[in-house]
C-alpha cells in the first residue's frame, strides 16, 4: 500500500554548484517515487538486482542497500514545511 506524501520543500535556495535546490528536491522526490514504483511492481527485486549486477559489476549486497535507500531519500533529504512549527 502506497503512503500518502505531503508536499515537501527544499531548505535553501542554491547549493555549492549554483543548482537551485528546488530542482534538486524535485529530482529526489521523483527518484523516490520511481523506486517505490519498482518495489510495488510485479518485477521481482532479485531480477532488478541481477540486471544491475550484470551491468555494473557491483555486489548484490551493495545493490540491495541502494535499492532500499532510494525510496527513503525524499523523507531523509527534503524538509517538510510543517516541521518548522
Amino acid at each position: 500500500m502506497a503512503r500518502k506524501r505531503r508536499k515537501k520543500t527544499a531548505v535553501a535556495v542554491v547549493n555549492d554548484s549554483g543548482e537551485p535546490l528546488e530542482v534538486i528536491a524535485s529530482a529526489i522526490v521523483k527518484l523516490s517515487k520511481v523506486a517505490e514504483a519498482f518495489q510495488n511492481s510485479r518485477l521481482e527485486e532479485r531480477t532488478i538486482m541481477l540486471l544491475m549486477r550484470d551491468y555494473t559489476g557491483l555486489s548484490m549486497r551493495h545493490i540491495k542497500k541502494v535499492l532500499d535507500a532510494i525510496p527513503l531519500m525524499a523523507d531523509y533529504y527534503i524538509k517538510d514545511p510543517d516541521d518548522d512549527a
